[in-house]
């Protein structure tokens, strides 16, 4: 807890209160804002600039491959969202790959000043926001990878802040432009589409008065978005007569029950593994599902060999799989409810506490050296300090944006809805997958503006509230200013 309170929390509040100090100078907010766009610009094309993408991840070759036309394998075309491979057919290079997501990353930096203007955060709130997000080492790192992530993350965003801005005041086109992007999310991945359909939901019930005068253009803007998102869905059953836009679903579930149903050699899981892979259990040995602990990549890779020994050249194999897969967990889950609540405890332990030892190294040579040998350096101490302010987890920033939800004076039904939907999303991912590094980003941006926003309520309710105190105990610089309250009128 020490820990987490020193060099994960106290470093962001820091800043927070050294650019609400800054703030007094008028250059401040005139221009700390695109200072820090372009620093931060600047230090993110540096890394492209110097970045190798690959393709020696098995999700990069099999998303670039089917872009490019290079494959027929049925697995890899059912089991991806089509949105994405679509993306990758214009660049004939990674490299080329990395850079448009680099600008898309950027890009969705744009989201929190739009958002500050219409909330009136103060500008120190809007360029903390800003810094977080552009000087964040995860987010540094995996626009230069040939994953979904970072094109996910605009579409998830972009739709999620659309939601926030027609929650707090309806606009058709807004509608309209939220309908597109979240359906273009969706076709490019499924994690989100729960979140998608609890603000959806939210937004029908809040604006149902505003959308009855224009019952055609409601119906229109979510007709487009359905659409979009079981476009993949359509393709699929079109050309192979599965209407899904994916069918790794099984495989996403027996990648969780794997990691922590067969860590014991002696787990009577592995009777059933071993039928298609003989030896995998001496060869792997055993492996600790601590929150600290990572999935080794040879279990995270079992449950595709698992499916590739049963044989899936053909769609109702590859459907079968997918079947005994769901059903093997559903039943695990049922028998054993115990341990597959603790797991998922687990995974949210991580979610909230995970916050050195585990996430990659940072991206600047000077820091990958080992730290000194003596423990308390000015060093190590520096070194902590940086990677709270460019390792967030995500667990402590929905406490942040909790506690700004409860003191809240306005818009609270927005900030609520936003809050509950992405709090789903991590329970849903806990439930089933391993890890939150790359799953917790696309949920980043908006965390960082649902904790400007409580920044923002926190400082305001600290303000009205210290107006009824006596002026002897009022901080100097507030005392000073009249009260409007009693000011004559």
């Amino acid at each position: 807890m020490m820990y987490l309170c020193l060099y994960q929390i106290a470093p962001p509040l820091a800043l927070a209160a050294l650019y609400l100090w800054l703030e007094r100078y008028p250059a401040f907010g005139r221009y700390s804002l695109r200072v820090i766009f372009a620093l931060g610009a600047a230090l993110q094309l540096a890394l492209w600039a110097k970045s190798h993408p690959n393709l020696d991840n098995p999700d990069s070759l099999g998303f670039f491959q089917l872009g490019h036309g290079q494959t027929a394998d049925l697995r890899l075309i059912l089991f991806r969202p089509k949105l994405y491979p679509i993306f990758l057919s214009f660049f004939a290079t990674p490299k080329a790959a990395a850079f448009v997501q680099c600008v898309i990353k950027l890009t969705i930096c744009l989201w929190i000043p739009r958002l500050g203007g219409r909330l009136g955060w103060r500008p120190a709130i809007t360029a903390w926001a800003a810094t977080l997000y552009l000087t964040n080492a995860l987010w540094l790192v995996e626009p230069l990878k040939i994953l979904d992530t970072t094109l996910y993350a605009a579409l998830f965003t972009s739709a999620l802040c659309l939601a926030w801005e027609n929650l707090l005041e309806f606009s058709p086109r807004g509608l309209f432009a939220l309908a597109v992007t979240g359906g273009l999310a969706s076709l490019t991945r499924q994690v989100g589409d729960a979140t998608l359909l609890i603000i959806a939901l939210a937004l029908m019930l809040r604006a149902y008065r505003r959308v009855a005068a224009r019952p055609r253009l409601f119906a229109g803007a979510w007709l487009v978005a359905l659409l979009l998102a079981n476009a993949g869905g359509l393709w699929n059953g079109i050309h192979y007569r599965v209407f899904q836009r994916t069918v790794a679903l099984g495989i996403s579930m027996y990648t969780h029950l794997s990691f922590y149903e067969l860590h014991e050699p002696g787990s009577p899981e592995w009777d059933w593994v071993e039928q298609s892979l003989p030896g995998e259990r001496a060869r792997l040995g055993a492996w600790d599902t601590q929150w600290r602990a990572q999935a080794p990549w040879a279990v995270n890779a079992l449950p595709h060999l698992l499916e590739r020994a049963r044989g899936v050249d053909d769609v109702p194999a590859i459907l079968a799989r997918d079947r005994e897969f769901r059903e093997r967990f559903r039943v695990w889950g049922m028998t054993y409810p115990a341990c597959y609540a603790t797991s998922v405890g687990n995974e949210l332990q991580r979610l909230l506490w995970k916050c050195e030892e585990i996430y990659p190294q940072l991206p600047f040579a000077g820091w990958q050296r080992a730290e000194p040998a003596g423990q308390g350096t000015l060093y190590v101490t520096a070194k902590r300090i940086w990677r709270g302010l460019s390792y967030q987890t995500p667990g402590w920033l929905l406490l942040l944006a909790t506690a700004g939800w409860i003191f809240a004076a306005r818009g609270k039904t927005a900030f609520g809805v936003l809050l509950v939907g992405l709090a789903g999303y991590f329970l849903l991912i806990a439930s089933v997958q391993i890890g939150f590094t790359r799953y917790a980003l696309p949920t980043l941006p908006v965390l960082y503006a649902l904790c400007a926003q409580a920044l923002e309520s926190l400082i305001r309710f600290r303000e009205q509230w210290l107006r009824y105190l006596p002026a002897w105990l009022r901080p100097k610089a507030m005392a000073a200013k009249p009260n409007p309250a009693t000011k004559d009128r």
